[in-house]
């Protein structure tokens, strides 16, 4: 089991290496764009995860004739597509 969990040390150890040379790679690229540098991915994860997204509705109400109006149209599409029984 400690031999495992060395090989899995090792390996985040690498792929940390491979990911902060990644990150200076693509700081220069933007640098030489003109761009100033931005927080990197890790960064980025860590402040936006506990967030949780906006309403994608913004304050606007449905009716309640519209909801009818729209659940009639569907209940109708479903009842179409809904095979008939044979008796």
């Amino acid at each position: 089991m400690t031999e495992e969990r060395r090989i899995l040390e090792l390996a985040i150890i690498g792929l940390e290496t491979e990911r902060n040379r990644i990150e200076k790679e693509l700081s220069d690229l933007r640098q030489r764009l003109g761009r100033t540098p931005t927080t990197s991915l890790s960064q980025r994860r860590t402040a936006t995860s506990g967030r949780t997204r906006p309403a994608t509705n913004k304050g606007r109400k449905m009716s309640a004739a519209q909801k009818k109006k729209i659940s009639q149209a569907m209940k109708a599409r479903w009842a179409a597509l809904k095979p008939t029984k044979a008796r």
